[in-house]
């Protein structure tokens, strides 16, 4: 019998760590891979001192925290070393912000906006004499006129929609420009979408939801099973699960403004993305579920975590003389490889076949009533309290009729 011990590395997280230590406490399960039985169980890592030398305990760590929180952060790279599979990377996540993404992506023939980067506004922390040496004058208006109206101006490494500014005018563009101090930014084309839509990837599994981020955090995800067509389904896919492998977030968003069925990834290096049943809600437990399926596949079948992104093997797709389509399908090869999407789903339909209508069981218990009224009181005023219990017990049901019909039909 061999424990494998799953760390959760946490924010100020409720609803998705409850959820998920309650399904695998249910489900207990006992995994017969290669001649050993598998058993798991969790723990909450606390951040403190440690040692380089110290000697984790944990099989693998799902990190939630690094991308604000420094300790934690230098903690995961060292346990990597150390042989635990961490979800996600931290080395490219402190290393890759979103105007690397943006490149990459734009260098394989996805439809990035056209975007450029520009200085900080404010210099003073830079060394002057370099600056007066070697620091361009130029012309914000002719780069603005260049891109066309409407613009967006976002921080280059920003995150959660924060600073993000619409600009329609030159006074709105100076004024955005003069605001943004000392963080470098993008100016970037606005797209007129009649579509906006976010998909999340655990591992190789994608989830494409219509997503409105004017709209309050709890209004957000839009329950809509037919917002994109065959083929917006298709390449919101893809994209989705190339982002994933090429930069090693096997746990991310990938947000997609889309115009007469033509994609633009306008945001995709959100490798901690948004997980709570607050916001979530109908969609939450396929969070769980597909969170379940890839920590346990990674840590019973041993697998290795990746150091090495092999860039070069897209980069030179990209340089090949085919339609974007079928780069996208020669992306999808490599990303799959990375995945090992065909041995991953082999291991799920042994393994974890029963996991839906477990997840069912725990979904519609009373033990996730609680979860959902603890979430509440933590979230919202007293005087607000029935009001959200209702409406979000409400969709948990909706979500129950949708999966008890979908099993039904899969019987």
């Amino acid at each position: 019998m061999k424990d494998i011990k799953l760390g959760l590395l946490l924010g100020n997280e409720i609803s998705m760590p409850d959820a998920l230590e309650g399904l695998l406490k249910k489900l207990n399960l006992k995994i017969e891979h290669e001649g050993e039985t598998y058993t798991f169980d969790t723990e909450r890592i606390t951040i403190e001192p440690f040692n380089i030398r110290y000697k984790p305990n944990y099989n693998l760590v799902v990190e939630r925290v690094s991308h604000w929180h420094t300790n934690p952060r230098e903690w995961l790279k060292k346990i990597l070393l150390d042989g635990v599979y961490v979800v996600n990377n931290p080395f490219t996540f402190q290393s890759i912000e979103k105007h690397t993404g943006f490149c990459m992506l734009a260098k394989l023939g996805v439809n990035i906006p056209d975007t450029w980067l520009l200085p900080q506004k404010d210099q003073s922390d830079l060394l002057q004499e370099a600056l007066e040496l070697y620091s361009k004058l130029f012309d914000l208006e002719e780069i603005a006129e260049s891109i066309g109206y409407p613009i967006y101006m976002k921080p280059y490494d920003g995150g959660g929609w924060v600073g993000v500014k619409k600009i329609n005018n030159l006074e709105e563009l100076h004024k955005a420009f003069d605001e943004s101090g000392k963080r470098m930014q993008h100016l970037q084309k606005g797209i007129e979408h009649d579509k906006f839509c976010r998909a999340l990837n655990i591992g190789p599994q994608i989830l494409p939801m219509q997503y409105e981020p004017k709209n309050p955090l709890h209004q957000r995800y839009v329950i809509n099973f037919d917002y994109l067509t065959p083929k917006e389904g298709n390449e919101m896919v893809k994209l989705t699960k190339l982002v994933g492998a090429i930069f090693g977030w096997e746990y991310n968003s990938c947000e997609v403004a889309i115009d007469k069925e033509t994609l633009y990834p306008v945001d995709f290096c959100n490798a901690v993305p948004d997980s709570s049943f607050m916001s979530l809600h109908f969609y939450f437990p396929w969070i769980i579920k597909a969170l379940i399926r890839w920590t346990t596949f990674c840590s019973v079948t041993g697998r290795k975590f990746r150091f090495d992104l092999n860039w070069q093997k897209y980069l030179d797709v990209a340089e090949s003389a085919i339609s974007y389509e079928e780069k996208l399908d020669k992306y999808m090869e490599i990303a799959d490889d990375y995945f090992e999407t065909e041995k991953f789903e082999e291991f799920c339909a042994k393994h974890l076949s029963h996991l839906d209508e477990a997840a069912y069981e725990f979904f519609t218990s009373e033990e996730m009533n609680k979860i959902i009224e603890r979430k509440i009181r933590k979230k919202f005023p007293e005087h607000e309290f029935d009001e959200f219990t209702s409406h979000y017990k409400g969709i948990r049901d909706f979500w129950a009729k949708c999966e008890h019909d979908k099993m039904k039909a899969t019987v």
